[in-house]
């Protein structure tokens, strides 16, 4: 998790009870469908307080009336960089017998197995009280393109804390849930609920989650540093000058290095080469946090000699004139002889801190704004055994399945488009139609629908000729400028599936590049053994498409991205970035978060005082 730039972001999770609660069930398969990103976003969670409940049902309004229950998380994304969501955990009183030690620990699934979860932190172990406060921070990674499940277990622990997940059955499980990061931070408010469940499956309270942004600050800053009269070190010459740039860490004490210099050879009057870094990482977005600027003699077989230091900050070198702004250099070892005044002037030839788009695709979402998918599905004749169905998942459905589960949570309403292309509909072949053609729906109602549809339909479905994108293109090209206009923006994907090359690729490149310039995605999974060169020609990672405001198109061959993981990785990788270049290319800020929905609660039982 050594990640170079960060954010910040916090989390709250409430732990509670109340009458009539909805149960509210986790699919096993979404739990520990998990995929990795190399674009990884760290996150931190905050574990605050927890509720443990022996009550009976008819107590538990009273209880959750007898407590405001106030959370927060944070989490900010930006496309490639890091990013830290902290959760907290809140709980009500507990009116049980005897003491309480309780501890929540946080585990993330690993390679998709039901019982292989990794411990990724936990929190203190509160003795004595009933009503625990917890402090202790836990890292966890966020990617995008995955859905991420997270376990909190809630132990009871009367000694030493076993934290493998095959140890958990030493301890006293209060109960546990699983929840996906996708979920939290695609609702209104970024707040969501689920229930806690004892390893026997029983009631034992609830978790609330809320999410709250800290936005990075997305600026750079670049400069160019030169030195005079540097000390003389060398005996037999001058010096090999070069600097090492440190930021003081938050204890105010220590610092870290995040940056040396080339050395320049036999040189007392060095100018260094250009550079630029984030802010986040020379100092924390805070520019009155100090920086420290250490010179050195390069020396090829001893220590290297320290010439001087000096401290600043970035906010008095952006207040100051450059031009005339000459800083000393200082040996703090020669400081107290007398008669010395500095081991050198630095100055400085450029200094500049550049703004940036400071908005993340986590700021629209919780603006409401949607990612809606829909889906196009290969019909032609060189299909052939590709659409077989069976017992087990032909690669069509494990496409519409690993992309789906992970795009899901971030459509309000969750319907799904699904078109057919390249199919024989009574005897007319047709490069665009709902591809229910038995029940006549043109939306899906979910991802696992979109499976139903599929597996119910293909066979009333001929396969046909020739293999044409342009409609299923003009369609995406349709939903994407509705979502441009409508009142509450969306952002379309379009995943299409197909077994090889296209015969219209002129007349799709032209769909292509009008979609440019909308609010459009475009991922396409080749399966079978075709060579896919025209597909390749579509995705703009080597060569742009003529006409194009931005790449939108990402291609992938299911038979080489499932020998190296899963297909969501590959396939969704890129969508960070092409949804943040469009609503920053047309200069569009995220709408306001959403506030957030309580959901109805039976009126509580209040009890004579």
């Amino acid at each position: 998790m050594n990640c170079s730039f960060k954010g910040t972001c916090t989390d709250t999770v409430n732990f509670y009870t109340r009458s009539k609660c909805r149960r509210q069930e986790v699919n096993v398969a979404d739990a520990m469908e998990l995929s990795c990103c190399n674009q990884r976003n760290e996150i931190f969670l905050f574990l605050v307080d927890i509720f443990i409940t022996e009550e009976k049902e008819d107590d538990i309004g009273r209880l959750k009336a007898a407590r405001n229950i106030e959370s927060a998380i944070t989490i900010s994304s930006i496309c490639g960089h890091i990013e830290y969501v902290k959760y907290l955990v809140s709980t009500f009183n507990i009116t049980t017998l005897g003491k309480w030690y309780p501890q929540v620990l946080v585990y993330q699934s690993t390679h998709g197995e039901p019982d292989n979860f990794q411990l990724v932190g936990a929190s203190e172990k509160i003795k004595n009280n009933l009503n625990p406060t917890f402090k202790t921070p836990v890292k966890v990674d966020y990617y995008f393109e995955a859905l991420q499940p997270l376990q909190f277990v809630v132990v009871n622990v009367d000694g030493p804390t076993k934290t493998s997940y095959k140890d958990l059955a030493k301890h006293d499980i209060i109960g546990s849930c699983i929840i996906t990061l996708s979920e939290i931070v695609s609702v209104p408010g970024r707040r969501v609920e689920r229930n806690l469940n004892t390893p026997a499956g029983s009631f034992s309270g609830m978790i609330d989650i809320k999410a709250e942004f800290f936005q990075r600050t997305g600026q750079k800053v670049l400069f160019q540093i030169a030195c005079r009269h540097l000390d003389k070190k060398d005996l037999f010459g001058k010096s090999d000058p070069y600097f090492k740039i440190f930021r003081k860490n938050e204890d105010d004490v220590t610092w870290t290095e995040f940056y040396q210099s080339k050395v320049i050879m036999n040189e007392l009057n060095p100018i260094f080469e250009a550079n630029k870094f984030p802010i986040d990482v020379v100092c924390g977005g805070n520019l009155d946090r100090p920086i420290k600027f250490e010179f050195f003699d390069w020396d090829k077989r001893s220590a290297h000699d320290l010439i001087g230091i000096f401290e600043t900050t970035l906010r008095q070198l952006q207040e100051s004139d450059i031009r005339t702004m000459e800083i000393p250099i200082v040996n703090v070892k020669k400081d107290c002889k007398s008669g010395y005044k500095n081991s050198g002037i630095c100055y400085f030839k450029s200094f500049y801190i550049k703004a940036a788009y400071p908005y993340s695709i986590l700021d629209f979402i919780a603006g409401g704004t949607e990612i809606g998918l829909m889906v196009a599905i290969d019909c032609t004749v060189s299909n052939g055994p590709l659409h077989n169905i069976g017992e087990t998942l032909n690669q069509y459905e494990q496409s519409i399945l690993g992309i789906g589960r992970v795009l899901e949570p971030y459509d309000t309403d969750r319907m799904i488009p699904v078109y057919g292309y390249g199919g024989s509909i009574n005897g007319v072949t047709s490069h665009c139609f709902p591809f229910d053609v038995i029940g006549g729906r043109e939306e899906a109602a979910g991802i696992y629908d979109v499976q139903r549809i599929y597996r119910q339909n293909m066979s009333a479905i001929g396969l046909s000729s020739p293999t044409n994108m342009e409609q299923i293109l003009k369609k995406a090209v349709t939903a994407a400028e509705a979502g441009k206009i409508s009142p509450t923006p969306k952002y379309t994907i379009l995943l299409i599936i197909t077994d090889g090359d296209i015969c219209d690729l002129t007349q799709t490149k032209i769909q292509i590049v009008k979609g440019s310039k909308l609010p459009l995605s475009i991922v396409i999974v080749g399966v079978g053994s075709s060579a896919f060169f025209s597909m390749n020609e579509l995705d703009g990672d080597m060569n742009s498409l003529k006409g194009a405001v931005r790449d939108i198109v990402q291609f992938v061959p299911f038979a080489e991205v499932c020998k190296n993981g899963d297909i969501a990785k590959e396939t969704l990788k890129e969508i960070p970035k092409q949804f943040i270049r469009y609503f920053k290319k047309n200069h569009i800020t995220p709408p306001p978060p959403r506030p957030y929905i309580a959901p109805p609660y039976t009126q509580p039982i209040l009890y004579p005082q």
